[in-house]
């Protein structure tokens, strides 16, 4: 079993990540969907021996960050797929899920749009996390505890805090 932690689009509010963490013991991975806008090393200090795994978003090439801009974690017998998602014409999953196909992903992480989404199709999860700066519709931050089972299963809970 394996517990990772997934959020996007932190845009430099740092010390809500360090809230959240705070909060959410017993992770296995910190898995962060881009637009992070502040210095990896920085998050990875905060996440101290929990792995972190980190995309690019639009906004993070100001900060001259060298962070990929896809990356594939394999887990529990899944693939998971992580990326940014304005490269794939997020909110639509058409180019998102021939990228997933592609890497042999059976689960996709992204963010860019603020909104928390999930949906399983053709048998892909598609996951948003929402923004920790904030959803677009209702200003609410969240992010989301993913539990990977060792039988398969997958367990996905949308947090969200003020």
């Amino acid at each position: 079993m394996k517990k990772y932690l997934i959020c996007s689009d932190i845009h430099r509010r740092v010390e809500r990540l360090k809230e959240i963490l705070k909060k959410e013991k017993g992770l296995d991975g910190i898995i962060i969907a881009g637009d992070i806008e502040a210095d990896s090393d920085k998050i990875r200090q905060l996440a101290g021996e929990t792995p972190v795994y980190m995309v690019a978003g639009n906004c993070d090439s100001w900060w001259g960050e060298d962070l990929p801009s896809l990356i594939t974690i394999p887990a529990c017998g899944h693939r998971i797929m992580v990326t940014h998602g304005h490269r794939y014409s997020v909110p639509y999953l058409n180019r998102l899920a021939e990228k997933a196909r592609e890497k042999k992903a059976d689960i996709v992480i992204f963010g860019h749009t603020h909104c928390y989404f999930m949906k399983k199709e053709d048998g892909i999860l598609f996951l948003n996390p929402g923004a920790i700066l904030g959803c677009r519709d209702t200003g609410r931050p969240s992010y989301c505890l993913m539990v990977l089972g060792d039988d398969g299963k997958i367990h996905v809970r949308k947090k969200e805090f003020r």
